[in-house]
């Protein structure tokens, strides 16, 4: 029987707290806000295209920040409601070119 102690980060724990400082429960409702304002045929394609334009957007050498993905769901959510009829409806956004992204990764 080993008494040698679990790292932290290995716990249950400490996955929790590293989907928080990574603020990735946020990332997953942008994606889902996302997809369902576009309804796209192909998810993933869609998922990849979306996460490459905000990698592109980033400064050279830029890293990941965790508050990015909270300004990521408000602009999302202002162009959804920017775009509602006098309905509150709101309108599809018309679907993504995701050939010239996509061959960027292949």
């Amino acid at each position: 029987m080993s008494t040698t102690a679990t790292p932290a980060t290995q716990t249950a724990e400490g996955g929790e707290e590293y989907l928080n400082s990574m603020n990735f429960r946020s990332l997953i409702e942008w994606f889902t806000a996302e997809a369902l304002l576009s309804r796209p045929e192909d998810p993933l394609a869609f998922v990849r295209t979306v996460i490459s334009e905000k990698l592109a957007q980033r400064s050279s050498g830029e890293s990941y920040n965790p508050d990015h993905a909270m300004a990521y769901i408000k602009q999302c959510y202002a162009e959804a409601s920017a775009s509602a009829d006098e309905n509150g409806r709101l309108c599809l956004r018309p679907k993504r070119d995701t050939y010239d992204i996509v061959n960027m990764w292949t």
